[in-house]
This record gives structure tokens, C-alpha cells and sequence, in this order.
């Protein structure tokens, strides 16, 4: 198996870094394996996004989960990240954060990890892609700091939008 494509969902099939597959290039899949691994590669082919086959990406040293309801995190978005930290460079960090068009969630999460004392909302007018925000606050341990909110409740507090 060649390439970073099939090795990235060989190693989400069995669960390992690329690293484990270059120390053992000799392992064998099962044929329940063998057939999760042609799924993805599948999917792939169908150039479906390689976040979305594998359900996951990572942002800021963390993992968010991805679905075709959202768009998958780009490290070039992270220099965002970074612009926010170099405004509040010199103090605490902002007490709330609004992230409008959330998707994912990465940008709003990954400055509360940044920020513990501040609190968020991410909004999105996608019932779906809020769903996978909000699950993505949980397992990078921001749910406490965050809401999440669609557009109609959103213009109601916030104005039109």
C-alpha cells in the first residue's frame, strides 16, 4: 500500500499513527478490516474529503469531528487563531467570544482552550453542523464555556443577522 491516502485510512482502520505501520509494515488485516479499509478508500475515490472519510481532522492540536454538514478545519485558519492571541497578548483574553458560521466549532473551541475564563457562543444557521459543534465542545472539554445557537435565536438576541 502507497501513499499517504490509503496508509492514513489503513492506520484509521487499525487504529495507528503512521509510524506503527512503518515499524510493522508486514501486519495483516482482517477481512473485517479489509472491509472497512476498501469502504474508505471508497469513499475517497469518490472524492469525498479524506476528513470527512476518516470523520475527523485536527485543528490546533486538537481533534474535531467532521461530517459533510460541515467544512473541515484548515491549518491556514489557525493564523486566525493566532491574530486573536496576539490582540490579547498582554491580558486576559476577551470574556466572550462569537463565532458566526461556527461549522465545526475549531475556532471558537480552540480559543476557549487558549482562554478558560471566557465564554462563547458559536452560531450556525445548520441544526446539523451545530449538533457537531457542540459534541466537538465536549470532547475538547469547552462544553462548559460554550453555547451553541442557530440563526433564529441568534437574530433574537443579537439583531438581524
Amino acid at each position: 500500500m502507497r501513499g499517504v491516502m490509503p496508509r492514513s485510512c489503513w492506520g484509521h482502520v487499525i487504529e495507528r499513527d503512521r509510524a506503527y505501520l512503518h515499524a510493522f509494515p508486514e501486519m495483516k488485516l482482517s477481512d473485517d478490516q479489509m472491509a472497512r479499509l476498501s469502504g474508505l478508500v471508497g469513499r475517497r475515490a469518490a472524492r469525498v474529503p479524506m476528513s470527512q472519510v476518516l470523520g475527523s481532522r485536527e485543528f490546533w492540536s486538537l481533534n474535531f469531528q467532521v461530517t459533510a454538514d460541515t467544512l473541515t478545519p484548515r491549518p491556514d485558519s489557525e493564523t486566525l487563531v493566532e491574530a486573536a492571541i496576539e490582540q490579547f497578548d498582554t491580558g486576559p483574553g476577551p470574556s466572550g467570544i462569537a463565532d458566526l458560521g461556527t461549522g465545526t466549532g475549531c475556532l471558537l473551541i480552540s480559543l476557549l482552550t487558549i482562554w478558560p475564563d471566557s465564554r462563547g457562543v458559536g452560531i450556525d444557521r445548520s441544526s446539523k453542523a451545530l449538533a457537531i459543534a457542540s459534541s466537538n465542545a465536549g470532547a475538547c472539554g469547552g462544553r462548559r464555556a460554550m453555547q451553541v445557537c442557530g440563526r433564529q435565536l441568534a437574530r433574537r438576541h443579537c439583531g438581524a443577522l
